[in-house]
């Protein structure tokens, strides 16, 4: 499209059709996502990924029937929107903090009864209900936080970081134009012949891959092919500390072919120097002590970052989020330019013209949230330094959506520091129990993507055309209903079994290990424990600094966010993502590098389609045949 379209001139995308596929989503769709997750572990991000695909096939297939084809508009709004239908759901959350508190850790650790009562109430006060006056405490808080305070982070700094990298930069984020390819060539099959076609091929690709890794299991409980390779022990004995693995799945694996490839090498090369490298180094020189023989690679990933890795991230997070910045500093001044500047302007790959929100508002959502958190935190946990939140909620979260906001533009991968809360408090001696489980923004929403996540969200409205309003006013629309819909099924499912239960194997089996994770914080207060080392801080960010600076300069091809994002995610996923990249590499020199740039999208899409068809469907059949129990021979 080569003029920019006005907003009043571009379809909506928020109609009846797209309301009454969200309502039917979360009534529908709802039941099987928690069922899926309490009974065979299937992520929310899994069923939410496969509620997205059936929703908008079924809803676009019977409106062409009709006669009255989905827009763009239409397609993206619905098929964005269902992921929140599905993932932001309240009740199966309190459940479990009930769990946490009632759990035989909690009781060993005498935390039980010191355990507030707006976290969890009371063990023994709720006879399998969620609804129940007890619950008034901790939903009050729930709803202060996840619908007013995190959301006013996300929805500022998100578009901050889309005006600083997607408008200003202009960097890839490779994974938003697969999201918005999905939506577009589905909507728009019939203007797109090749493209449709080339999608419905890959698709089918990804169903039947998909059936042989995910589906079988889903259905019947067993593996044909693993998914989850765990190759640590290969390579233990000679490198004890080191870890190894691949995940056989199709998206990861896309991953790796729609990143820019400088960007995939350098995941890679973070990957194996944190993991297989400097590993039995920290082994040798006694900074890995939790290290035994016969870890496997996910705890080994979880240990070595509690031992060692969280400061050296924080630090090479920083450079990989600032440096770039500072040498990119013209994007910086356009960006606050176009901010304070009362103008319209267009976008690149398809936007449309819109006049941007003022620097002013975004400052007062993002402090309304930041500090509405931190003062929520004071009044709930008054025994911890008054500091500590205000900081970790304002200075620590804008800098993170800056770092992770890059690893999503570059990578659309999340780059995630792990433990600073916790870090934080074990550094400055916090001995008490409420501000462990205060809901303090440290990063922010969205899985603490905020602004990668919500950056992403925004560019994608520019990619179809789609106006913030409608995108807004359905996704305001799809979080009360996933709450309201979540708490009838949660009642529903508790009323036929207790939870944890073996009728919920996973809950059985994964609750009491993430209860006593979730305690080992509290139950270690006051053992002088110090998870961050500013020394490793400084080093690495001085060290990240140079090395940045010096790429940019010399123009070398290595992002120390790639890095970075090495350091953060499990070799599995590092190496599936590498072999994508080799992928891409060879389809780009026996395609021509015009084609694959010109379909690489559609690709990835079509995988993404054919794995989330695959899952939902699966997860159909798992849901009739376990359901089969309750009924009369």
């Amino acid at each position: 499209m080569d003029k920019k379209a006005n907003p009043s001139e571009v379809p909506s995308g928020f109609t009846w059709r797209v309301v009454l596929g969200l309502i039917y989503g979360a009534i529908v769709l709802t039941p099987a996502g928690i069922w899926l997750f309490w009974s065979a572990g299937v992520g929310q991000m899994s069923t939410g990924g496969a509620a997205q695909i059936s929703v908008l096939l079924l809803f676009t297939t019977l409106a062409s029937a009709a006669g009255r084809p989905f827009s763009k508009q239409e397609s993206f709004v619905m098929y964005s929107n269902m992921m929140s239908v599905i993932a932001e759901t309240m009740a199966p959350a309190l459940v479990f903090q009930y769990y946490i508190r009632s759990s035989p850790v909690a009781h060993e650790l005498g935390l039980s009864q010191l355990i507030p009562d707006w976290y969890a109430p009371p063990p023994g006060s709720i006879n399998r209900t969620v609804f129940d006056v007890h619950w008034i405490p901790l939903m009050v808080v729930w709803l202060l936080m996840n619908a007013l305070f995190i959301k006013a982070v996300d929805l500022s700094i998100g578009y901050l970081v889309y005006q600083l990298y997607a408008v200003e930069e202009k960097l890839p984020y490779p994974g938003t134009r697969v999201w918005a390819e999905t939506c577009i060539t589905i909507a728009e099959k019939m203007k797109r012949p090749k493209k449709a076609k080339l999608l419905t091929y890959t698709a089918v690709i990804g169903m039947v891959f998909t059936m042989l890794t995910y589906g079988i299991e889903i259905i019947t409980g067993s593996q044909l092919i693993p998914y989850w390779n765990d190759m640590t022990h290969l390579i233990e004995t000679a490198l004890p500390g080191a870890s190894l693995g691949i995940i056989v799945d199709l998206l990861v694996f896309a991953g790796g072919f729609i990143m820019p490839w400088h960007v995939c090498v350098s995941i890679l090369i973070g990957g194996v120097a944190t993991f297989i490298v400097a590993n039995p180094i920290l082994v040798k020189m006694g900074q890995f002590p939790t290290y035994k023989l016969g870890m496997d690679s996910f705890f080994i990933f979880r240990r070595s970052r509690i031992d060692f890795w969280m400061s050296p991230m924080i630090g090479l997070g920083i450079a990989a989020g600032i440096i770039p910045l500072i040498r990119g500093r013209r994007y910086v001044v356009g960006a606050l330019k176009r901010l304070t500047v009362a103008e319209k302007t267009s976008r690149d790959g398809g936007g449309i013209e819109r006049r941007p929100i003022s620097l002013l508002i975004i400052i007062g959502l993002f402090l309304l949230g930041a500090l509405g958190s931190a003062v929520m935190t004071m009044i709930l946990a008054p025994d911890l330094p008054i500091w500590i939140p205000v900081v970790l909620s304002t200075g620590w979260t804008f800098l993170y959506a800056l770092i992770n906001g890059r690893a999503n533009a570059e990578a659309s991968v999340n780059f995630a520091v792990p433990y600073l809360k916790e870090g934080t408090f074990y550094a400055v001696g916090y001995q008490g129990v409420n501000a462990w489980f205060a809901p303090l923004i440290v990063g922010g929403g969205l899985a603490g993507a905020a602004g990668g996540g919500w950056s992403a969200v925004y560019l994608a409205c520019d990619l179809t055309e789609t106006k913030f309003s409608d995108y807004f006013k359905a996704y305001f629309l799809a979080f009360p209903i996933a709450m309201a819909i979540s708490f009838l099924y949660v009642q529903a499912f508790w009323s036929m079994a207790p939870i944890p239960s073996a009728a919920y194997p996973y809950t059985a089996a994964q609750w009491p290990v993430d209860a006593a994770f979730t305690l080992l914080w509290p139950g270690l207060r006051g053992t002088g424990i110090s998870l961050i080392r500013p020394d490793l801080i400084f080093g690495s960010l001085i060290i990240g600094a140079i090395v940045s600076a010096s790429c940019g300069f010399l123009n070398i091809p290595f992002e120390l966010i790639g890095f970075a994002i090495g350091m953060s995610q499990l070799m599995h996923f590092t190496v599936t993502m590498f072999f994508g990249g080799v992928f891409g590499r060879i389809m780009e020199r026996r395609m021509g590098k015009e084609w694959w740039r010109d379909n690489m999208a559609v690709i990835a899409a079509g995988l993404s389609v054919g794995e989330g068809i695959l899952v939902a469907v699966a997860a159909s059949i798992s849901l009739i045949s376990k359901a089969m129990w309750i009924w009369p021979v």
